[in-house]
């Protein structure tokens, strides 16, 4: 899997994820979240005209590993695509190894722009991932951020991770109690 550095994501529902996809012996899976819902035209001289969607690192996504075996030898040259990495990878996974695309809701970026007021609180621990923009101030950053209590101030959790991960720690031992009743 790739997350970008300012993703926090929730290791249990990655797992709990990746597993449901497993279990549907699907193979060359590509997982995760598109920055843009439209495909994208990618000129490059190496390979051409090709149109193209891809997953953003900016919400993180995952490669099966039968995929990133039949690869292998096309991701050792991603340097040569001059293209993103989110792009390169792309074009990797779906024209040279053949891998399949599936967009998956729980993986979040910084480009949501209303996550803050859309989700519910109940919703939050089912998600994979939540991406922060570092190049916005605060206070618009955290519309792509869930709406969780703020036990930090500003300049002790700046991408409110912490808050974040306060939140669900709570919601983990809730759910635990309820479990013992």
């Amino acid at each position: 899997c790739n997350f970008d550095d300012d993703n926090y994501v929730i290791v249990d529902s990655l797992i709990r994820v990746l597993k449901s996809y497993h279990r549907t012996g699907e193979r060359n899976l590509y997982i995760g979240r598109k920055s843009i819902q439209r495909k994208r035209r990618l000129r490059n001289p190496k390979f051409g005209n090709v149109m193209l969607s891809y997953l953003t690192g900016g919400a993180g996504y995952c490669l099966s590993g039968e995929l990133v075996e039949k690869g292998r030898k096309h991701f050792a040259s991603l340097d040569e695509i001059e293209l993103n990495d989110d792009m390169a990878v792309g074009y990797v996974v779906q024209e040279k190894a053949g891998g399949k695309l599936i967009e998956d809701a729980r993986f979040h970026s910084h480009l949501e722009n209303d996550l803050k007021n859309n989700m519910t609180q109940n919703d939050i621990s089912k998600q994979v991932s939540f991406g922060w923009d570092n190049k916005l101030k605060h206070h618009q950053a955290c519309r792509s951020f869930p709406n969780v209590p703020i036990v930090f101030s500003v300049d002790e959790d700046p991408l409110q991770f912490q808050s974040l991960r306060q939140f669900l720690k709570l919601d983990e031992h809730k759910h635990e109690e309820n479990q013992a009743i």
